[in-house]
């Protein structure tokens, strides 16, 4: 079986104003052979705090900063093909999707963040993630993928899409849309 879909990455987010999404793509396969020492060997010690910790929950959590220690343990965080050049590049590659006074507009990860839409604690949250689905993304054969990714969404709410950041916003509910909030309407006393 093939799996062509190509699978993106949401992560919800609520911040003192509302729920916010980051959205994120994995890397094109020219970044891939760029960078592959280091998803490499980050998804090896991704691999093995799986196997030592609770398991995608724990290697969620921790992604960059491993992408950061294999890096600096390979002399290899700064410069041409570095991690922080890497890290760079997946901020590139993730939009967050905020509520705007047209509706649901996007913005650059590195503007949400230098803002203070995301505070450190939500910025280091979300980085680990993409980190973890980027890795995964690259290393994993398509058709285990998106059992891989299962954890993500079950763990951390996230949301494993083949949709682009347009289409996502377009599944969004309308801001001006009061919530449904699943109540029922109570049934008529008034016989029928």
């Amino acid at each position: 079986m093939r799996i062509n879909e190509k699978l993106n990455l949401v992560v919800p987010v609520d911040t003192a104003t509302g729920k916010i999404y980051v959205h994120s793509v994995p890397l094109q396969l020219e970044a891939f052979e760029r960078y592959y020492q280091l998803i490499w060997n980050t998804f090896s010690r991704i691999i093995v705090t799986e196997n030592e910790t609770a398991g995608t929950i724990g290697a969620v959590r921790v992604a960059a900063m491993m992408l950061k220690t294999v890096a600096n343990s390979m002399n290899a965080w700064e410069g041409p093909m570095g991690g922080a050049e890497l890290m760079a590049e997946l901020r590139r590659l993730s939009n967050v999707i905020v509520p705007g006074d047209n509706g649901w507009q996007t913005m650059p990860l590195e503007d949400a963040v230098r803002t203070g839409l995301l505070d450190p604690l939500d910025k280091s949250e979300v980085e680990n993630a993409i980190v973890f689905f980027i890795v995964s993304s690259a290393m994993h054969r398509r058709e285990m993928l998106r059992r891989v990714l299962q954890g993500m969404e079950t763990l951390w709410d996230a949301q494993i899409t083949s949709s682009n950041s347009t289409e996502f916003i377009a599944s969004l509910p309308k801001l001006n849309e009061a919530e449904n909030t699943g109540a029922k309407t109570p049934a008529s006393s008034v016989p029928s």
